[in-house]
């Protein structure tokens, strides 16, 4: 009898607690149950199969649910309501709520590109409560096995702009506690060091003049495949000046033309120099930035042989006055343990290129310098102390 008792009162409890077990499963189950999205049948242009654009749908409703809380309602093009036109509105424009009952829509639009030979879809995502464009992108495949890679990604991003759902509100909510913002440290400056060595490498705009055209047919020309290659050094004076000298490394090519018969030809001037500036630059260093204008002199050093086939082929050459000014600016940020910087210069010489056995006139040259390079300082430089306040006399 007890034990009858005993599973009697076993199975009333077990009845009486099932109720409530089902009712938390059912609000679980409705909580997590997704989003409905009507997915309105594609439409194609210049695809000359129905079969494509029916695979596309396919992959676009299977890959819906793979990207979040959503299901595909497939929206049945032979039964619409009256308000929509035989075959549905174009891809788009805002589908009928009558037509799509769900909070968004899904449209689209199969093209075939000739030039690719790639199907390109594009889709729009609809909000139908505001009949409001959300967001629409496009995606390109050869086949059905493209679209199936690309869809997913294309969806995510689709369904990125939807605006996530209010959280549940509790009964009693504590109020949040405010918390104090958090001081960040200042950002400190680099270091000042006493020397700063860099090397910087990039192509040069010149520009030739002659005072005599002949034998040319042209008495100015500019070129931009020069090279240049540098190595400089600075010696960090003050706060804000800085002394450097470099070493610049030149190709040269003059593409002046000739007419040699009736054909015009070039006969450019090429050879290689070296030029050693010292310049004075104003430097600002703030955080891990700094940047610099400079202006300075320079000293041109021919290295071999010009060449040109209108003047004998090889032979030397030299200025009168082997000199030149520069200006310029350059600008870095901290990189590693040193910054990368960008240079750009002006530079013109004080007198032209001549011919050293004849004394000829070939040209004269000025050019615009682009550069880039990396800098690094060493022997950092030691802040003095402070001077102590004096302390406070005391009373007689």
């Amino acid at each position: 009898m007890r034990q009858q008792a005993l599973c009697s009162g076993l199975l009333f409890f077990f009845l009486c607690g099932l109720p409530l077990v089902y009712s938390q499963n059912t609000e679980s189950g409705a909580a997590k149950s997704p989003t409905p999205v009507a997915a309105v049948p594609f439409k194609g242009s210049g695809t000359g199969d129905d079969d494509i654009i029916n695979q596309f749908g396919q992959v676009m409703r299977q890959a819906l649910p793979k990207v979040g809380p959503y299901t595909a309602v497939p929206v049945d093009m032979n039964n619409l309501p009256p308000d929509v036109p035989e075959g549905g509105f174009p891809p788009y424009v805002c589908p009928s709520p009558s037509m799509a009952q769900a909070p968004y829509a899904l449209t689209g639009e199969l093209n075939h590109n000739d030039d690719d030979g790639m199907y390109h879809l594009r889709l729009y995502l609809w909000e139908m409560a505001t009949n409001r464009l959300l967001c629409s992108d496009e995606l390109a495949a050869v086949d059905r096995a493209g679209c199936e890679v690309v869809m997913p990604s294309l969806l995510g991003w689709l369904f990125s702009w939807l605006k996530p759902p209010d959280p549940p509100q509790k009964e009693a909510e504590v109020p949040p506690q405010k918390e104090e913002p958090r001081q960040e440290e200042p950002r400190k400056n680099e270091p000042e060091k006493w020397l700063y060595v860099g090397l910087r490498a990039g192509p040069s705009l010149r520009f030739y003049s002659r005072k005599d055209r002949d034998p040319f047919i042209e008495d100015r020309r500019m070129h931009i495949y020069n090279l240049n290659i540098a190595v400089q050094a600075a010696v960090h004076t003050l706060p804000f000046l800085d002394i450097q000298g470099e070493i610049i490394w030149n190709t040269e090519y003059a593409p002046f033309a000739i007419l040699s018969g009736t054909t015009v030809k070039t006969a450019p001037f090429t050879s290689m120099s070296m030029m050693f500036p010292l310049v004075v630059k104003y430097t600002i260093r703030k955080d891990i930035f700094h940047a610099s204008v400079l202006g300075g002199g320079y000293f041109i050093l021919p290295l071999g042989n010009m060449k040109n086939d209108a003047h004998g082929g090889s032979f030397a050459y030299s200025l009168n006055l082997p000199l030149g000014y520069t200006l310029g600016f350059s600008m870095g940020i901290k990189a590693g343990p040193g910054s990368i910087f960008f240079d750009m210069r002006w530079a013109a010489d004080l007198s032209e290129m001549r011919r050293r056995d004849t004394g000829e006139v070939l040209y004269k040259r000025s050019m615009i310098v682009f550069t880039i390079g990396y800098e690094m300082g060493f022997f950092e430089k030691k802040k003095l102390p402070a001077e102590p306040s004096p302390a406070p006399e005391k009373d007689q």
